[in-house]
């Protein structure tokens, strides 16, 4: 791994480090058609795509509803070129969106690369996009999409092509690639889209995304909704205002003046930098096409179909959950009371899962729910940590879901940073936690050395699960103090109504009385000096004032003050977990997944834990068993995701939220998938190159910019020449053409 990924929130070193790389047969180019007497050009074309391109993907040919006379003319030639072919029985209009959503599902690469039969490219075309691939790490970085710029050539240029030597077709491409870059007739040379329908990315985001709106039929707006979409899911660009409107086209004069970020085409100008900076182009070949075809009068140029699909999320992200149009074989209730909890769910898209998201707890909803369950009409039931209390509505429906026997599954925060686990309920009550010591697991040499590397990031002490002070702020702060101490206890607090403390319990000494004695029981061993912490989202502090007894500030460095100590207490706390990596013996009352053979020790009390530390029984923990238990923990049961903090306040705690969740690596019922994220190791803000070399004016407020006035209302003379001149015209024009 480079350092850059090494400090990123992805958790993928394994997919990092793989040997693997992919070749033009990892990528399904996907092609939609339809052809009929007015596009004949359609068929010709189908031909030139497996003798032109060397080397090649596999071309996965989509016919959606053909007329018989034509969709045999294409099955053949796919027969003959070894295509792949799919026929989509739909009288329609055509859509693109449906027939390639259909292509994406029955693809079985690992990449798709989107294109359609009017564009070209140079001949290496798919060497060029699998290199790419690989230099940025596609098998575990998921998200990235490259959307290619298009070089819309007109008539003269693309006849000229075709009246071309194939040998001499890239350095014509080429070659007319900057002349449309730099040449200002437009008119006569074509033009150039910064961003086109022409892209590259994995199944596996696709899936996450929802695939294409397949209500869009003509000549839509599928394309930038899908864009729009992608720019949510992946949050690697900062969005614009006004995302769905409809300004700054290539083809207008607003493009080639300063303008504000605002409008889906300045995000489409964004997202396609990285292609266009490593050369990719897409040339878009004129052809005949007729103004009386249902595909283009169908349109959405007023952009009325893209408003309506965008303002189901464009104002609400967290709507993204239930926003799918690919088929699913499973149907799963996803509970998601508080909104944003979908993010953990978006993997089992990849796994054939359709999510129905519930956020209301009504009586209503509730009913239609169980009977859902009762009369089997789902497969599984997801819900994150069903004991909390605003889950008590949902409760006994997860009971329900375990009494029918759907597949359940539960999602809870683990115990090491950034981490999540998948199970048949919490780790008090999973088989996989609590019988650890009574199956032998195998691991592999490279599996050990992840679980390592993920150590030694956490030694470093900033990591953290809460946001804290660094680890060399808090050392600084206390070392002086604490070295002058012989034995040093740390004891790491929980939040009194944490489900660590309040369920799935032993006979133990409870936790109000595990915090309540530490005053006592550190007066009664003057010999020891009690480190203690309380938690960092507790607002009330611990008080105390012995000679003996040290109190912490909140958002000290857990780490650091692991470090600083020579033994840990704690209740249940994840912070046990962290001080066994750390080395350091530790000591849990309650029940700690993590207490397992040769690792940490348990007690029944506060007292008995100090008994055991004093009669020397609490020893070193075993860093063969701990490392094998990290790398269990890492590479078999945790899984892990990046979000943002969302903190709310309370009257005596605060409650750690997230926004924005992203998982980042999946791990179920003996499934790994890296699921990485662009966002976790870049970004296109403010202070970018991008910004700055686009001048897309991330960050300028719109009232900087004095010559921009939004597009111009047509006057009444210019709506008559271009209604009854202008485009009975180009009507004109183009038959003529198409009779050429």
């Amino acid at each position: 791994m480079f350092p850059h990924q090494k400090l990123s929130s992805n958790f993928a070193p394994c997919a990092l480090a793989c040997d693997h790389c992919y070749t033009s047969i990892d990528v399904t180019s996907i092609i939609s058609i339809r052809a009929h007497a007015d596009n004949t050009w359609v068929i010709e074309r189908l031909k030139y795509l497996g003798s032109y391109y060397d080397p090649q993907p596999i071309f996965l040919i989509v016919d959606f509803g053909s007329a018989p006379e034509f969709s045999k003319q294409i099955k053949s030639i796919c027969e003959e070129c070894n295509y792949s072919y799919i026929f989509i029985q739909d009288n329609g209009v055509f859509s693109l969106s449906i027939a390639r959503n259909e292509g994406a599902l029955a693809a079985k690469t690992d990449l798709l690369y989107f294109t359609d039969i009017d564009f070209f490219s140079v001949s290496d075309h798919y060497a060029q996009l699998v290199r790419y691939a690989d230099d940025h790490d596609f098998r575990a970085i998921r998200d990235i999409v490259l959307n290619l710029p298009a070089y819309h050539l007109n008539y003269e240029i693309s006849n000229c092509l075709w009246q071309t030597q194939p040998q001499a077709w890239n350095k014509y491409l080429e070659q007319t690639a900057v002349i449309l870059a730099e040449n200002s007739d437009r008119e006569t040379n074509g033009f150039i889209a910064p961003y086109s329908n022409n892209f590259l990315c994995t199944k596996d985001f696709f899936q996450i995304v929802g695939g294409y709106d397949s209500s869009f039929r003509g000549h839509g707006s599928e394309d930038f909704e899908l864009m729009i979409r992608i720019a949510y899911h992946s949050q690697h660009i900062e969005l614009p205002d006004d995302i769905s409107t409809d300004i700054f086209k290539p083809t207008s004069n607003s493009f080639y003046q300063p303008r504000p970020y605002k409008g889906f085409r300045r995000l489409g100008e964004a997202a396609s930098f990285s292609a266009e900076s490593n050369g990719f182009k897409a040339f878009h070949l004129w052809h005949p096409c007729s103004t009386e075809d249902p595909w283009r009068q169908s349109n959405d140029w007023n952009r009325s179909r893209l408003h309506l699909a965008t303002g189901n999320y464009s104002n609400e992200p967290k709507n993204l959950g239930a926003i799918d149009f690919l088929q699913r074989k499973k149907t799963a209730i996803c509970i998601c009371k508080d909104p944003e909890h979908y993010g953990y769910f978006l993997p089992y898209r990849i796994l054939g899962y359709s999510l129905q998201i519930i956020s209301k707890d009504d009586s209503e909803e509730i009913q239609r729910i169980k009977k859902a369950i009762i009369d089997h009409k789902v497969d599984a039931f997801f819900i994150f940590n069903p004991y909390m209390k605003s889950h008590a509505e949902f409760y006994p429906l997860f009971l329900l879901a375990k009494e029918q026997e759907l597949e359940v599954v539960v999602v809870e925060r683990g115990a090491l940073p950034s981490s999540i686990y998948y199970a048949s309920d919490v780790s008090y009550n999973d088989p996989d936690f609590t019988d650890y010591d009574r199956h032998v697991i195998e691991l592999s040499d490279e599996q050990l050395t992840s679980a390592e590397a993920f150590c030694v990031k956490i030694r470093t002490g900033e990591w953290v699960l809460e946001k804290l002070n660094s680890y060399q702020a808090t050392i600084g702060k206390h070392s002086v103090t604490l070295s002058r101490e012989p034995i040093k206890i740390f004891i790491p607090l929980q939040l009194e109504d944490d489900m660590a403390v309040t369920k799935f319990v032993n006979s133990n000494q409870i936790y109000s009385d595990f915090e309540s004695t530490i005053h006592q029981v550190a007066l009664n061993h003057p010999e020891f000096t009690f480190v203690v912490k309380a938690h960092p989202l507790k607002r009330n502090p611990f008080v105390g004032k012995m000679p003996n007894l040290l109190i912490c500030e909140n958002n000290d460095n857990v780490h650091a003050m692991i470090d600083l100590c020579d033994f840990t207490v704690c209740y249940n706390s994840g912070v046990g977990l962290l001080s066994l990596v750390h080395g350091k013996p530790t000591v849990t009352i309650g029940n700690a997944f993590y207490n397992v053979k040769e690792t940490g020790h348990s007690a029944t009390s506060f007292q008995d834990a100090i008994t055991m530390i004093q009669s020397g029984e609490c020893s070193l923990p075993c860093q063969t068993a701990v490392k094998r238990l990290v790398a269990w923990l890492v590479t078999r049961k945790y899984s892990f995701f990046k979000a943002d903090d969302l903190i709310r306040e309370f009257t005596h705690r605060n409650s750690h939220g997230y926004q924005n969740i992203m998982v980042s690596h999946f791990n179920w019922n003996g499934i790994s998938m890296p699921l990485g994220r662009i966002s976790a190791t870049s970004r296109i803000t403010e202070s970018s190159y991008v910004n700055g070399r686009l001048s897309l004016s991330i960050g300028i407020d719109e009232s900087r910019f004095l010559m921009f006035k939004g597009p111009k209302p047509r006057g009444m003379v210019k709506k008559i020449l271009l209604s009854y001149v202008k485009q009975p015209l180009r009507k004109l024009i183009n038959r003529r053409k198409t009779a050429v």
